[in-house]
């Protein structure tokens, strides 16, 4: 069975008949597979991203907000992305400095291996400006994620609405 998941595809196998354990176990272990593949996009590098969504603002910028988590052996760096929907796309943190809340542009956000760093209103996130194209509340919107390392993915984000507050899990 295959499984698109963004640009990349996972290849789900059933495994092989055995006589040892009941029936309950093997579906059980199966479903948990399944869960885990589809729960999360991956990469080479060891980069997971879940819980991808976008604020989406009628006519105006809006903020994109994920989980990413690094399963490899070495630092993942996101550096950058791309959306066809935007003129313009970058990596910021919001940040409060005398009283007064600002976004910054970062240059980028490394997560070591076995950590995980949340994109989440009121921090780090996504910024979409310049809107090209309509969006609508409950599709999708493709948004690239570059890495230092050279690879670069898409992913699938969710657009919500704009008082959704929800961190990513």
């Amino acid at each position: 069975m295959e499984k698109k998941l963004a640009c990349s595809t996972v290849r789900l196998s059933r495994p092989a008949t055995s006589s040892v354990g009941p029936p309950m176990a093997k579906n059980t272990a199966g479903m948990i597979t399944m869960a885990i593949a589809m729960s999360a996009t991956s990469w080479a590098n060891g980069a997971q991203v879940a819980d991808a969504w976008v604020r989406y603002i009628e006519g105006g910028a809006s903020a994109a907000y994920f989980t990413l988590t690094n399963s490899g052996a070495q630092p993942a760096r996101l550096v950058g992305a791309s959306c066809s929907a935007y003129g313009k796309v970058m990596l910021h943190q919001s940040v409060e400095k005398d009283g007064q809340a600002r976004m910054v542009h970062v240059d980028g956000v490394t997560v070591e291996p076995g950590d995980r760093f949340d994109f989440a209103p009121g921090g780090y996130h996504v910024m979409l400006m310049q809107p090209e194209e309509a969006l609508e509340v409950g599709s999708d919107v493709a948004i690239r994620l570059e890495f230092a390392d050279g690879t670069a993915k898409t992913v699938d984000f969710a657009v919500e609405p704009p008082y959704r507050q929800k961190a990513p899990q």
